[in-house]
């Protein structure tokens, strides 16, 4: 098992330290409101959410990747995402050009959730800094699904990775011939 660490870049550093300075002095005036005018159902809602918008990314920001025998760990804070090796098509490096935001944090903890490239279209990020981006495709019926994520010495992921499917796929496909052996075919 290797461990490959996620860290932000520095736009995603001014973005998360900017985001949460801006919504703690909205949360704390806010309540201050409250607490000083009596109950208010606006008030309490936009403070709710704001609680929710500060502390939800903290959950689900891209930690880390392991490689494993036989797949990939997208590690969150809360919950993982598995990729196997054997379902991999493409691993490279990933450049973003006019990539869209469509669900997700745009820096605030990182760059993930759902976005669109012009040259691969939707796909799902689990991004810390994009100067460390890694495009992996992966085979589903009827076509293939992009994830785009990044970690600490990307290079070496890549050829972990592909070395990785390229084993799975030459052992797929010596066992498949064994197999019609076998049956006769």
């Amino acid at each position: 098992m290797t461990k490959f660490s996620v860290r932000l870049g520095i736009v995603s550093k001014i973005i998360t330290v900017a985001c949460f300075i801006i919504m703690s002095f909205a949360l704390i005036k806010l309540t201050q409101v409250l607490l000083e005018g009596g109950f208010n159902i606006v008030y309490l809602s936009v403070i709710i959410l704001l609680l929710i918008s500060i502390v939800s990314p903290v959950f689900t920001m891209p930690v880390s990747i392991y490689a494993l025998d036989d797949r990939l760990l997208l590690k969150k804070l809360l919950g993982s995402k598995t990729i196997f090796y054997s379902d991999i098509i493409v691993a490279e490096r990933f450049f973003p050009k006019s990539d869209i935001r469509i669900f997700g944090s745009g820096g605030y903890g990182g760059f993930f959730g759902i976005f669109s490239n012009p040259r691969i279209g939707r796909y799902t990020a689990l991004v810390g800094d994009y100067k460390e981006a890694v495009l992996i495709q992966v085979a589903i019926a009827g076509g293939y699904k992009s994830y785009v994520v990044s970690c600490r010495n990307y290079d070496e992921f890549i050829m972990l990775v592909n070395n990785n499917r390229d084993i799975r796929t030459i052992l797929s496909a010596t066992t498949a011939t064994a197999n019609n052996y076998q049956n006769g075919n």
